[in-house]
């Protein structure tokens, strides 16, 4: 499956799978992405990237400058 279809307080959320991440890291961006509960598309645009952020500290232990560590 590429895409995932989430349903969080009653708002779906279409999430595309990205080739190189694993099942569970891709499961880990939806749930923070719905966690998030962006209500515009910007808003689901700019979680998409800070998802992808918090999945390279959390499982990569990949360092950012403060000012986007703030906004994950």
């Amino acid at each position: 499956m590429n895409y995932r279809l989430i349903s969080y307080n009653n708002i779906f959320y279409i999430i595309n799978k990205i080739d190189t991440e694993s099942q569970f890291e891709f499961l880990s961006r939806c749930d923070y992405i719905s966690k998030k509960n962006p209500k515009t598309q910007i808003e689901f645009d700019n979680l998409i990237i800070l998802s992808q952020i918090n999945n390279n500290i959390n499982f990569y232990k990949v360092s950012y400058p403060s000012h986007i560590t703030d906004l994950v």
